[in-house]
């Protein structure tokens, strides 16, 4: 079959070539495939992005949580990319051996081991640090309790450098809401959102005596 058209320079009839003849039978359907799965992929992608955001600062706390918060401090950073929780044990547990085992978490009770990075971003300044600025708010925030170990050591940061390490701190595991605090002699404080310790289960306590 012939589809005749009216030609652009006279006006009058042509004739289609067999390849203008096929392109214009040619489906949608491929065209509108491709575009679809373009959007998906794009609608995905953003999907990705604001999930990763929203989850940045709010971690449950499982075992083992990623959660890659940086907080601005006056002098650069207070990172905390990762957090463990670590069960408490009990006499049986030990064998009936827990009376005088130093660092025991006891059962009902739960070690919260912070990994966190202390940043500075000053050029010609150098900033002190000490352990003893960093608590942990448990539930309201009245209650602040000191890290139970640790592998950082008080110490001065240099211009543009970094410290890394951990910070334990046994909680109970009540449920209370967790929060890092660091608390600089000369400076303003920032926390750091951990979610909730753990809820204990029916008859998880320690019967040591």
């Amino acid at each position: 079959m012939t589809v005749i058209v009216a030609s652009k320079a006279t006006g009058s009839p042509a004739a289609l070539t067999r390849a203008e003849q096929a392109r214009a039978r040619q489906p949608l359907g491929p065209i509108v495939f491709l575009a679809a799965v373009l959007l998906l992929t794009l609608v995905g992608g953003a999907l990705v992005v604001f999930m990763a955001r929203s989850g940045s600062t709010t971690a449950d706390l499982r075992r083992g949580s990623p959660i890659a918060t940086s907080i601005p401090t006056d002098f650069g950073y207070l990172t905390v990319p990762y957090v463990e929780k670590l069960d408490g044990l009990t006499s049986k547990d030990l064998s009936g051996g827990a009376h005088g085992v130093s660092g025991l978490v006891k059962a009902g009770n739960e070690q919260v081991q912070i990994e966190l990075e202390l940043s500075s971003i000053l050029r010609d300044k150098v900033t002190p640090y000490r352990v003893d600025e960093f608590s942990l708010l448990v539930g309201d925030g009245t209650k602040s309790l000191a890290p139970s170990s640790t592998t950082i050591h008080n110490g001065v940061l240099q211009p543009n450098s970094a410290v890394n390490g951990h910070l334990g701190f046994v909680v109970p595991k009540d449920g209370s809401r967790l929060r890092l605090r660091y608390a600089p002699q000369d400076g303003h404080s920032v926390l750091v959102e951990l979610g909730r310790a753990d809820q204990a289960r029916p008859g998880e306590t320690n019967h040591d005596h």
